[in-house]
């Protein structure tokens, strides 16, 4: 059984009325424009696209499907949609988690953003990797300021 599309108005605008299937049609249309993205640079005078890959947002998506939060919203609470929608919003914490991760945009909105609608909590993976200091490489001189300093700061109750 095929089951069509409708278009129905809420609101003074109309609104497409999706089925699970064409949700997830959707979705993997909107993930291919966001992995897809690329921003223009310069390089060697000319104009080159370099990959730029998008973080996926609910409300972007609600915004590439063309209805409003409530329907969205609507959509969330209907048993056949459940699974379709828990997808989705897996895929959107876990892009967040890699850009976060890598350091790839504000790390501090994603943060913000993973803690307050996904209920991450301390600790969170740290976005800028340490890189424990390689003694092998300094000279006696200053290894020996290093050594030093440490003393100092210690000394002053700073760790």
């Amino acid at each position: 059984m095929r089951r069509t599309v409708e278009v129905i108005k809420v609101t003074g605008r109309k609104e497409t009325k999706y089925t699970p299937e064409s949700i997830a049609r959707a979705w993997k249309k909107y993930k291919k424009i966001q992995d897809e993205h690329t921003e223009p640079t310069v390089s060697a005078g000319i104009i080159i696209q370099l990959p730029a890959p998008l973080i996926y947002t609910e409300f972007s998506f609600i915004s590439f499907l063309k209805i409003s939060r409530r329907t969205w919203n609507n959509y969330k609470e209907r048993k056949s949609f459940v699974y379709i929608v828990e997808e989705i919003q897996h895929e959107i914490e876990d892009r967040k988690e890699f850009f976060y991760v890598n350091g790839k945009g504000s790390t501090r909105a994603l943060e913000r953003d993973l803690r307050l609608h996904y209920g991450w909590t301390d600790p969170l993976p740290s976005a800028l990797p340490v890189n424990p200091l390689n003694l092998s490489v300094l000279s006696d001189m200053e290894l020996n300021q290093a050594i030093a300093l440490q003393q100092k700061l210690l000394s002053n109750g700073n760790t």
